[in-house]
């Protein structure tokens, strides 16, 4: 293993034991420090604490990990958050080695973001929400789960990946974890595929107005059950979707100079270029035909 350099030595306490570091890969601030440890059987790490959030979770067990709220034997796919301070230590109590995924997050600082990025926000909540360590098991979620896995794959492989890939991976999991502080609904496999199919019809019907309940009795499913499984993995009803996927054609057709604005209108299944002319507006800001005009300036 090569040498290990911290991007922040004041937020590692001195008497952490980096012996059983197998991996590092650097990640973007506020991220610090992102991390894989192998323990031997009977291996102890030194309790320690950091001034920050801290990620930990189990990729090989058993594996005891010890807080100061308790201390728990935890399987592969299990992961916890813990608030800054929090006095812990690893302890492998199997016959084999345990391995381990550590991240480090300074949300206290996690410097000047986009609104449109959502680290701040998600920063902000992690300070709000970690006030206790909090423990997730990936056994009943398929999306964290996913997510951690990827996450940690990352992190062990030997092939080369882009920086910005590592770093969304970790936020996708960060942002997942937030949702269920906060108390969003997990999503079953069933669930995911649900609406996976549901929205392959809605893009099969793009150029059509297809209603919902059209749509519910498509992928046999009722029609209260298909807009909660859509709107629960979408955040969007179905209807507001299609209208999303005919926006994004509608730009796309508005390009084409051969067509009027009414022949766009009548190939999206619009009832009527008013109401077509209304939607465009009230999401774009522009008529079709401003935004028509706008593409032949640029």
């Amino acid at each position: 293993m090569s040498a290990i350099t911290w991007p922040r030595q004041d937020l590692i306490d001195s008497n952490v034991d980096t012996s059983y570091l197998a991996y590092v890969r650097s990640v973007g601030r506020p991220l610090l420090s992102f991390t894989s440890g192998h323990f031997p059987a009977g291996a102890r790490g030194l309790p320690h604490r950091h001034p920050c959030i801290v990620l930990h979770g189990c990729l090989c067990g058993p594996i005891v990990f010890e807080t100061e709220h308790g201390r728990r034997t935890l399987e592969a796919g299990h992961m916890y958050l813990l608030p800054a301070n929090e006095l812990h230590h690893w302890e492998c109590v199997g016959d084999d080695y345990g391995a381990t995924i550590g991240l480090l997050i300074d949300a206290e600082n996690p410097g000047r973001w986009p609104k449109g990025t959502g680290v701040a926000e998600c920063c902000d909540k992690l300070n709000r929400l970690v006030d206790a360590p909090k423990l997730f098991s990936m056994a009943s979620d398929p999306g964290l789960r996913h997510a951690f896995w990827q996450a940690a794959d990352l992190l062990t492989t030997e092939e080369p990946c882009s920086q910005i890939i590592v770093n969304s991976t970790l936020w996708q999991l960060l942002g997942l974890a937030v949702d269920r502080l906060e108390g969003v609904e997990q999503q079953s496999d069933d669930w995911l595929d649900t609406a996976k199919r549901i929205r392959r019809v809605l893009l099969n019907h793009v150029y059509d107005s297809p209603s919902v309940e059209s749509i519910a009795r498509e992928v046999g499913m009722s029609l209260t059950n298909a807009k909660k499984v859509f709107s629960a993995t979408y955040g969007c009803g179905i209807k507001e979707y299609l209208n999303q996927l005919k926006l994004y054609q509608a730009k796309r057709l508005l390009g084409d100079p051969t067509l009027t604005v009414e022949q766009v209108s009548y190939k999206l299944g619009f009832s009527s270029t008013a109401y077509f002319c209304r939607m465009f507006r009230a999401r774009t800001g522009f008529t079709p035909t401003d935004f028509r005009r706008s593409l032949q300036l640029d």
